[in-house]
């Protein structure tokens, strides 16, 4: 085993604030609940940044500042024509319909950080330094850190299986992940990667690169959650900004996600986007961070998951969103949005409080495939919900009662 320097644990003080802020928030029934996220309207015929800060039409969300209606959203058609007029490989950015602003100050290339780790062995040489960068920059960016041809297989694998459940064309090079039109998948995309053995040895074999980067990053043996989470985008929209934490935190919070691109994945297919700086961001995050999205009020509906009227006992953590609002939320915290055009073998870890989304997938026909995987020590508690042969995951199954 390789063995760090156990007397640096990365991440304590990022979140040593959101555990305190957690006890506090819960020791206050006041805190306990937010009115609805409000989800901003598309606006027909506006393509470009509003002008000022999104400001709101009432509707506080557990970030605590309200999101507008006003906003630049697309209508998918709007999408479609941004993307007609501008050729087949736009450069225009676009996350959750909304055109991110492309001044100086507002985008920029996710840092590098394959200077320090280009093999498990160089990490261990490394890790103070990559200690230090990840409580920096809250992620760790690996360009060609996994064997390019390990990734592909598992690609390949995982077309093949989803060309059988009849997602992606056949008529087509499999690899390529060509949606049928109207297809679904009508199977748990968990179920499909439990399934893909070739995905499961990229990202948990016991000898394989992922999880000797995280012996040499913790220190000591290290636990993977055992469900993965299989991100098969449609062309449309992409993921709204959130943190981990508040999907997968009742267990240690010393723990990392591996966001694992299944593939070349351009800005023009959408790939992750993360906000500079916002790990650090506590006056900001820490009501939201101190939510569990599975929590119920046990003094509405009797501690019901659904109300009679179907709707979630609270619907403010529905999705555990911030907001869609992408624009408006960089202005607020400040930093940029960070992204770059990620290629199979790609490697980004972060930590459980970093900001993040994705852009969305402006192509025609594709998916959009990557893996999200969690890693962490295996001497400390791991969240319920994502251990066992078939993790219990979201839902009333892991409802956890408050008062509201």
């Amino acid at each position: 085993m390789v063995v760090a320097h156990k007397a640096h644990r990365p991440l304590i003080h990022t979140l040593r604030f959101v555990q305190d802020h957690q006890e506090s928030t819960r020791a206050s029934p006041a805190n306990a609940e937010y009115c609805p996220l409000e989800r901003p309207r598309p606006s027909t015929g506006r393509i470009a940044p509003s002008p000022e800060p999104c400001t709101g039409r009432g509707g506080l969300s557990p970030m605590g500042w309200e999101a507008s209606s006003d906003c630049a959203i697309l209508h998918q058609e709007e999408v479609r024509r941004v993307i007609t007029t501008t050729g087949s490989r736009p450069q225009t950015l676009i996350s959750r319909g909304q055109i991110l602003e492309d001044t100086p100050g507002t985008i920029g290339e996710l840092r590098r950080s394959d200077d320090l780790v280009t093999t498990p062995v160089a990490i261990a040489r490394n890790i103070a330094t990559a200690h230090e960068r990840l409580d920096e920059d809250g992620y760790l960016y690996l360009p060609g850190y996994l064997l390019r041809d390990e990734v592909l297989a598992a690609r390949h694998e995982l077309c093949s299986q989803l060309a059988e459940h009849g997602l992606i064309r056949s008529d087509h090079p499999v690899d390529d992940a060509i949606l049928v039109p109207g297809a679904t998948l009508g199977v748990k995309s968990s179920d499909v990667a439990r399934a893909n053995r070739a995905l499961q040895h990229l990202l948990y074999a016991t000898d394989g690169p992922m999880i000797r980067f995280y012996r040499a990053l913790f220190g000591e043996e290290v636990r993977h959650f055992d469900f993965t989470w299989l991100r098969l985008v449609k062309p449309g929209m992409g993921t709204a900004s959130h943190c981990d934490l508040v999907f997968m935190g009742r267990g240690t919070h010393q723990l990392c996600t591996s966001w694992t691109p299944l593939g070349d994945i351009d800005r023009h297919l959408g790939g992750l986007i993360v906000l500079e700086g916002s790990h650090r961001q506590h006056d900001l995050t820490g009501d939201y961070l101190a939510t569990d999205v599975d929590t119920v009020c046990e003094n509405r509906h009797d501690g019901a998951w659904t109300g009679p009227d179907g709707v979630r006992n609270r619907p403010d953590l529905a999705t555990g969103a911030i907001t869609d609002d992408h624009v408006g939320l960089r202005r607020k915290f400040g930093g940029r949005w960070l992204t770059t055009d990620y290629r199979a073998g790609d490697l980004l870890v972060f930590n459980m409080v970093l900001v993040h989304a994705s852009l969305d997938n402006q192509s025609a026909d594709r998916l959009r495939l990557s893996s999200d995987s969690r890693y962490q020590r295996a001497s400390e508690p791991a969240d319920e919900r994502w251990i066992g042969i078939d993790p219990p995951a979201h839902g009333p199954q892991s409802a956890r009662p408050v008062i509201c």
